[in-house]
């Protein structure tokens, strides 16, 4: 057996190349051949080489298909692959900033409350012998401040004042049955006035509850201790009258009764009895 070296046809390219040649040479060898039969080989030696050597010429060059083709490759130019590289810009990192809002201090401004302006008035101190608020003379004052019911100074009472150029002569009352109830102490006359005034429709209890003078209309008849003070002053008072009533009562029938000039009380004589004097007083 014949062993017959195969090779790779060549790329489609040259394979058509290769037919091309071979049907020229077909045809040109069958006419070659004809020509020769008829011509009795006289020109055969001179036209066979020229046919032949025109197809070789006409026939493209080719290579040894079995032959590996040379191929002639541009020298490879490796070029780095340009990387084309944006310009790297340093952005700031963005702080988000809360918009600020200054708000005022808030002020708390308590309310202002108009506040009449305090007149501080002087205390009025009254001395024994001056004249008091109801055009009388002061007889007494008071180490501390006492209680008169019904009086204008009503629980902060500090004086006695005696009512001026009253000298009139009553009896007691007009009632000489009914025990009123009265006390003796200082700033209890009022009171005993204001009771006895209730029974009695005449005599000095009345006289003293309805005086008024200097715009004061708070006088009364004294009781018997407050009578003992007015004593003690009755001089510089004014008081010269000697037997004065009081408006403090030891029975029913009777009151205490005090002789100025001496300072005494009688208490017997009857409360309907018209020959003693009556002697207003305020407290304030």
């Amino acid at each position: 057996m014949f062993a017959v070296d195969v090779c790779n046809l060549p790329a489609t390219g040259s394979t058509m190349g290769v037919v091309f040649a071979g049907l020229f040479l077909l045809v040109a060898g069958v006419i070659v051949t004809q020509w020769l039969r008829r011509s009795s080989s006289r020109l055969s030696v001179v036209v066979a080489p020229l046919v032949l050597l025109g197809g070789l010429v006409m026939v493209p060059s080719m290579t040894d298909p079995c032959s590996t083709p040379t191929t002639t490759v541009a020298p490879t130019t490796t070029v780095a692959p340009t990387t084309t590289v944006a310009p790297t810009t340093t952005v700031a990192p963005t702080t988000t900033v809360a918009p600020t809002t200054t708000v005022a201090p808030t002020t708390t401004v308590a309310p202002t409350t108009t506040v009449a302006p305090t007149t501080t008035i002087p205390a009025v101190v009254f001395q024994v012998g001056e004249t008091g608020p109801g055009g009388g003379t002061v007889f007494y004052v008071a180490s501390s401040p006492f209680v008169s019911t019904g009086s204008d100074c009503g629980t902060n009472c500090s004086y006695l004042e005696v009512a001026p150029g009253v000298k009139t002569a009553a009896a007691w009352c007009s009632d000489i049955t009914t025990l009123i109830g009265t006390s003796t102490a200082i700033g209890s006359g009022m009171a005993n006035t204001t009771s006895a005034d209730v029974v009695c429709t005449s005599g000095a209890i009345q006289q003293a509850a309805d005086f008024a003078n200097n715009g004061k209309t708070d006088w009364f008849l004294p009781s018997k201790d407050e009578l003992s003070k007015l004593q003690i002053e009755h001089v510089a008072a004014g008081v010269t009258d000697d037997l004065v009533l009081s408006s403090s009562e030891p029975n029913a029938s009777t009151m205490y009764l005090m002789k100025m000039s001496t300072g005494n009380f009688l208490t017997s004589p009857p409360k309907n009895l018209s020959s003693f004097f009556v002697v207003p007083i305020r407290a304030f």
